[in-house]
């Protein structure tokens, strides 16, 4: 059985958006969101691991234009930060301008995990393709991601079947379908590219791939003068 996240656990918030066809993009209103959100952040002590641009980089099934991925110090926090964007106008301005999903959980990793080394990730919202595959992913898959998360360095910080418990007390939108998230954290660029060779040498990125409906990426914890980072946002990588 699992723990009973604690108090203090962390929690997670990934929005995975695809931008509306006269919303203007990344050039448009977009650019007076993030600026309007960061208080609400700063205030409940918030962080932006990531939001950023998902044209370019790795993806499965790709269905999105803009990951943003935000990392709390605990429940309370969470809840405070949620209460307030409820009220700010932000989640009526996200909601013209892009169509996305949202799915938040505990972390399933534990209190003395260093989140600050963890600077490259690979998260995914997928459901089964058929009650066969899941049973394939399963015992083909799922039985083996830990060790392969382990050589390389990586961190789980949630993986498995996204249950109603799991959810519970937390915001989805457009997530009902939803049956599995992952959300996986290496130190490096490097590591987080041996995780995906492994599972292409090995046979189960193919497994991944027959059993698994949805997107999967990689998004990065981006400093605010990194190229890739969306204009506009003052959020540095400290702010975890």
């Amino acid at each position: 059985m699992a723990a009973v996240p604690t108090a203090n656990a962390r929690a997670f918030l990934l929005y995975l958006g695809k931008f509306k066809p006269d919303s203007g993009g990344f050039e448009g209103d977009f650019k007076n969101y993030v600026p309007k959100a960061v208080p609400i952040a700063a205030k409940h002590k918030t962080g932006y691991a990531s939001i950023q641009p998902l044209a370019d980089v790795y993806g499965e099934q790709k269905a999105h234009d803009v990951a943003a991925l935000y990392s709390f110090p605990n429940k309370a926090s969470f809840d405070g930060w949620f209460d307030d964007y409820k009220v700010s106008g932000l989640a009526e301005m996200r909601h013209g301008l892009l169509d996305g999903q949202v799915t938040s959980y505990y972390s399933m990793a534990g209190e003395d995990v260093d989140y600050d080394a963890l600077t490259h990730y690979v998260v995914a919202n997928k459901k089964f393709a058929s009650a066969e595959a899941k049973e394939d992913f399963q015992t083909n898959y799922g039985s083996k991601i830990k060790d392969i998360v382990a050589q390389t360095s990586g961190c789980i910080i949630k993986a498995g079947p996204f249950t109603p418990e799991q959810r519970e007390g937390f915001h989805q939108e457009d997530a009902d379908d939803i049956q599995l998230t992952i959300l996986i954290g290496f130190p490096s660029a490097e590591k987080r590219q041996a995780f995906h060779d492994i599972q292409s040498e090995n046979g189960m990125k193919d497994v991944r791939e027959r059993t698994l409906v949805g997107p999967l990426y990689n998004i990065d914890a981006l400093p605010k003068d990194h190229p890739a980072f969306v204009s506009g946002s003052p959020f540095e990588r400290k702010t975890m």
